[in-house]
């Protein structure tokens, strides 16, 4: 009896195990499959250029990204491998992108990820343009500034005046007056004066007593010349 207990238990614990096998969820117990897509690109409703890269993402490029391949020139690809190695990715979004040196672009079309060695075949349109220059950053907005109350300005007194002096008169050169010299009054004789008769016979005699006087000047120095030589 104990044998069977045990042997029962056994089973009933191997039973146990197998419904708590992960397996039992639906997934497969073999690794996780890669999908590989191939089809066409257009971009503005043209080809792009043959060697544009393209790379699809799964739950946006930063969870997961592929390896880009590059658009014939007829703008068909094939072998774009998507291999993650989370199984939580397992029917998540698949978005497909240009890529450039300057930036992305995504298609307008989408896929879900199967992991089971998928082989789907996509037409991917793109709306916006390659980019062919880094984006020009937007400035940021320019603040407002608030208007600030405007102090009231002290009026300042007007400066008073100063008089200018007054100048004080300079008195005028006086101009020297030329006085003319006295004109000579003339003294006539008095009508009737017996001096003025007498004056000829004055200087006459006068005259003739100097004549004289000489006269005998000359009589004594011829004299004493004549007296000296006899000697």
């Amino acid at each position: 009896m104990q044998v069977r207990w045990l042997i029962a238990m056994a089973g009933l614990l191997m039973l146990a195990l197998v419904a708590a096998n992960p397996w039992q969820d639906g997934r497969p117990p073999s690794p996780l499959e890669p999908d590989f897509y191939a089809g066409t690109v257009t971009v503005q409703g043209s080809t792009p250029p043959a060697g544009t890269q393209l790379v699809a993402c799964i739950d946006g490029c930063d969870s997961y990204q592929s390896d880009p391949v590059s658009l014939d020139a007829d703008g068909s690809f094939s072998w774009l491998t998507l291999r993650p190695e989370s199984w939580d990715q397992v029917g998540d979004e698949v978005t497909f992108h240009i890529t450039t040196v300057y930036g992305s672009i995504q298609a307008n079309e989408t896929n879900l990820f199967e992991g089971a060695r998928q082989l789907p075949t996509v037409t991917l349109t793109f709306s916006s343009a390659i980019p062919t220059n880094y984006p020009t950053p937007t400035p940021p907005p320019t603040p407002t500034p608030r208007p600030t109350a405007t102090p009231t300005p002290t009026p300042t007194p007007a400066p008073t005046p100063t008089p200018e002096p007054t100048p004080t008169p300079v008195p005028p050169t006086p101009t020297a007056t030329p006085v003319p010299p006295p004109t000579p009054t003339a003294i006539l004789p008095v009508t009737g004066d017996t001096a003025v008769t007498r004056i000829p016979v004055v200087a006459l005699a006068v005259g003739i007593a100097l004549l004289a006087g000489g006269a005998a000047l000359f009589a004594v120095a011829t004299g004493r010349l004549r007296s000296g030589r006899n000697a």
